[in-house]
Order: C-alpha cells, then sequence, then structure tokens
C-alpha cells in the first residue's frame, strides 16, 4: 500500500482482528527514501514505539507500563529505509502459544482457511500481511511463532541467526533464544545490509513485492 493511499485510507479498516485496541492512530513516516520507500509495515504487540504502549497480549501489562521513550531500533530501520509504520498487532498472550488466540483481544482471522486459527504468537502481524493491509510485518520467533502462523496463512516467515537483528526495544519471551523476524507474501524479499556499531548488520526485512 503506497504512501498517499494510505493515508487517504487511515485509520485502516481491521477486518481481520488483526489490530490491538491501541495501535497507532496515525501512520509514522521516516525518511520516505531508500530501499522500502513507501512500504507499509506493522509490528507485533511487543516493540517499543515511542509515546506508545505495549501489552505483549495483556491488558494488566499494558496498564502497568509507560510510553517508550525510545523506537526500537529493529523500527527504526525501516523507516529510515524509507517504509512506513502503520499499525501495532494481536499476538497470544506473553506471547506464550503458538495457535493465535488472545482471550482478551480477540483472534485474528486466516484469511487462507477462514475456520481456522492464523496460528501464533505473531498471528496479528500474519493476518495483517495475508489480508493486504500492510506490505511486510515484524514480530518475534523463539519457538516457531514467525514460522507457524506464516505456514498457515501462505506467507514466508523470515527467521534470521539468534543476534543478527538488535532485540532492544522489544519484549522477548526468551532473550538467548528470541529472533525478532518478519512476515512476507512475497519471496522476492532482498536482505539490506547496513553497518552499525562498526559491525555488519541484516535489517529485519527486506524489499518486498507489493501484493498485487
Amino acid at each position: 500500500m503506497q504512501g498517499n493511499a494510505l493515508m487517504a485510507k487511515f485509520p485502516l479498516d481491521d477486518l481481520v482482528n488483526a489490530l490491538v485496541p491501541h495501535t497507532l492512530t496515525e501512520p509514522l513516516s521516516g525518511s520516505g527514501k531508500g530501499t522500502l520507500a513507501g512500504q507499509s509495515f506493522m509490528v507485533k504487540d511487543l516493540f517499543a514505539v515511542a509515546g506508545h504502549k505495549v501489552s505483549v497480549g495483556n491488558p494488566d501489562w499494558y496498564v502497568a507500563s509507560s510510553p517508550a521513550k525510545e523506537t526500537a531500533p529493529a523500527i527504526s530501520r525501516l523507516l529510515d529505509a524509507g517504509a512506513i509504520l502503520t499499525g501495532i498487532t494481536v499476538c497470544d498472550e506473553l506471547l506464550y502459544s503458538v495457535l493465535g488466540t488472545n482471550v482478551h483481544y480477540g483472534t485474528p482471522v486466516n484469511t487462507l482457511a477462514l475456520h481456522h486459527v492464523t496460528g501464533g504468537s505473531s498471528c496479528g502481524s500474519a493476518a495483517a500481511v495475508a489480508a493486504g493491509m500492510c506490505d511486510f510485518a515484524l514480530g518475534s520467533d523463539t519457538g516457531g511463532s514467525i514460522r507457524v502462523p506464516a505456514s498457515f496463512c501462505g506467507l514466508y516467515g523470515l527467521r534470521p541467526t539468534h543476534g543478527r537483528i538488535e532485540i532492544e526495544g522489544a519484549v522477548p519471551m526468551a532473550p538467548r533464544s528470541c529472533r525478532i523476524a518478519a512476515i512476507i507474501s512475497s519471496v522476492s524479499a532482498r536482505i539490506v545490509m547496513l553497518r552499525s556499531s562498526a559491525r555488519l548488520m541484516i535489517l529485519s526485512s527486506m524489499s518486498v513485492m507489493l501484493r498485487t
């Protein structure tokens, strides 16, 4: 979904229950230039977005948390590459499931198989990409939380080596195992290489072909 069309349609219609109640009220744009210019993405409800709170799928967590002072590096890199952040997605409560349900926020819809779950815990991210609400989405994967919903929804899951993408600014299920990962709709993804802190980093996300 390209920039001008995206602004005209915001706030987005969420027909698949992909978004949390505390999702963004307006899109967050970065440089507007770069490999991902004009492409939209959403993030799992565990990433810090400056001025916003996370719930990790639990309303009590949301009440107890404070607004983030800084945006997670993984998100900032995407914004710097020209992408537009458009929403915060539902996840299984406290990340403890690969089913894709949430008793507090509701269960995201699997548009590939309407009578089946999306898989989790990055369920809202998968539902949003499958429904064409965004071009790609960030999530996390410790024991299958990207791979399961990607496979259930007919998408592609990118799960990099542990530590390749900064986990700072995210709530990991298990810090020594959790990866920042992504769900995309096309295999024509390109890895964007960046240098950070004098070392080569792989940016969590890729030039994704727009859905056709």
